[in-house]
């Protein structure tokens, strides 16, 4: 702790039960398709807050929504405790290998075995395609659905941190892309 502030935990609201949740996140990136598809995934899901990560490393910073104040980077699930959504919407510059680290420790403690994460991939046009990249086997199951492999590229910040750990750990990563542009 420095000042009072943990490298990064998770600040639990409620004691939550959960069934080896699938747990969708997302974090900005390119057409800020993370936070906003998990935002409707909340919505769509009825999920409630469950908890928020702090962290020395998140810059001093808050969002509101109809004039309630939220933490940046929350945590929530649904009643049965099967489906889990982690959103955050600040941009995180510094202490990635904690909160990566810390998010996949909650994960495994609560029986989670895969994560998808939702991001957007920068392109001058959109198209109602999405495309995915996961380990080899997850791949052939996606393409099966009609999800076509991205042939290359990478993925950095919190999302690619969680992606990449995934190959060590016990949960298999998945992340799901759509065409996204900076624009507007």
């Amino acid at each position: 702790m420095v000042n009072g502030f943990p490298e990064a935990e998770i600040h639990e609201l409620k004691n939550s039960r959960f069934k080896n949740p699938i747990i969708f996140a997302g974090f900005v990136g390119a057409g800020l398709v993370g936070p906003i598809s998990i935002n409707h995934i909340i919505s769509e899901l009825n999920l409630k807050e469950i908890g928020f990560l702090r962290s020395m490393y998140l810059p001093p910073s808050t969002v509101f929504m109809q004039g309630r104040l939220r933490h940046p980077f929350r945590f929530y699930s649904n009643k049965s405790g099967s489906i889990c959504a982690i959103i955050c919407e600040i941009t995180l510059p510094f202490g990635l290998h904690d909160i990566v680290s810390t998010i996949l420790n909650w994960a495994e403690k609560n029986g989670s075995h895969e994560i998808v994460i939702l991001d957007g991939v920068a392109a001058a046009t959109h198209d109602n395609k999405a495309f995915c990249a996961a380990e080899e086997d997850l791949c052939r199951v996606m393409e099966s659905n009609d999800i076509k492999m991205i042939p290359q590229g990478f993925i950095t910040g919190v999302a690619g941190g969680l992606l990449n750990e995934c190959l060590v750990r016990k949960i298999q990563g998945v992340t799901l892309l759509v065409k996204a542009s900076e624009k507007g």
